[in-house]
């Protein structure tokens, strides 16, 4: 085969893989290179058997190729683009038809390998950090970790319906536009409360309350109710607590410490407000 013959290009997007669109025979693929240290937290057999499921309704790409061991995998490239946070905040309809993918993700009737429990993700990665004397934590962190296990008692006595969900619903794992839109990178998929893609998809692309609310309009075709904004709530507090505990585990695998710790934080900056509106809609 001749260097004519193919072309790849870096894509954008992506945290933790390295993402390339490949064109061979004028056939043109996306390719994922795995992260650095994901095998320690991620199971690459469960994720392909999740995001099969999804292919097969056109809510993620169809997998060509996916190595279980090393997370290398080549998929159906999605005309488009991957988004931006900045692209969902101008596009009401772009907003709109996210709102309706991951609806259909989670009324697709599909059955998860695994379950994404929030609750049982963080303190398993707490006591990653704790066996690793991991002491460089964010402002008020005993405080809100108190306050996570008293919301962690509170639903588990919760009746929670679990559904199939993608649990990393930043811009950057969008691709396509308004007709064509589709998930990537379902490593963190699993049953879960459908309120948590919801409130990782506004807080990672950093959504205004009018934005918020007219992503949950489009959810649930306007049906919101106080009790279901409390769980909405609850499920940023969880989102941004997870996110903000994997910042510091990726510091703890060797990553750049400014950039992750960073990263963290921002995320960290949501639990306060979220802590507000759950004692908002709770009265």
């Amino acid at each position: 085969m001749s260097l004519e013959e193919m072309k790849v290009e870096v894509m954008p997007g992506g945290v933790t893989n390295k993402n390339y669109k490949m064109t061979v025979n004028r056939k043109t693929y996306a390719v994922r290179i795995a992260g650095t240290g994901t095998e320690n937290y991620i199971d690459r057999k469960k994720e392909f058997a999740n995001v099969t499921q999804m292919a097969a309704i056109g809510v993620a790409p169809k997998i060509y190729f996916s190595d279980v061991d090393t997370g290398f995998q080549i998929s159906e490239f999605i005309e488009g683009r991957t988004l931006t946070a900045e692209d969902i905040r101008k596009s009401s309809s772009l907003l709109r038809a996210a709102a309706k993918l991951m609806q259909r993700c989670h009324s697709s009737g599909a059955v998860f390998t695994s379950v994404f429990d929030p609750v049982e993700k963080i303190r398993a990665n707490l006591s990653l950090l704790e066996e690793n004397a991991y002491q460089d934590f964010f402002p008020d962190w005993e405080q809100n970790i108190r306050y996570f296990e008293e919301l962690a008692g509170k639903r588990a006595r919760a009746d929670i319906t679990l559904c199939p969900c993608h649990n990393d619903t930043l811009a950057g794992n969008f691709i396509g536009d308004e007709n064509s839109l589709r998930m990537i990178d379902w490593e963190y998929s699993g049953m879960n409360d459908p309120f948590y893609d919801l409130a990782c998809f506004a807080m990672e692309n950093q959504l205004d309350e009018q934005s918020e609310q007219q992503m949950l309009n489009a959810y649930t075709d306007h049906q919101m109710t106080d009790t279901l904004y409390v769980r909405y709530y609850e499920n940023k507090f969880l989102t941004a607590l997870y996110w903000s505990v994997w910042s510091c585990l990726q510091i703890v695998f060797g990553k750049g410490q400014e950039f992750y710790y960073n990263y963290g934080m921002e995320r960290y900056r949501y639990l306060e407000k979220s802590i507000c509106m759950i004692g908002r809609y709770e009265k």
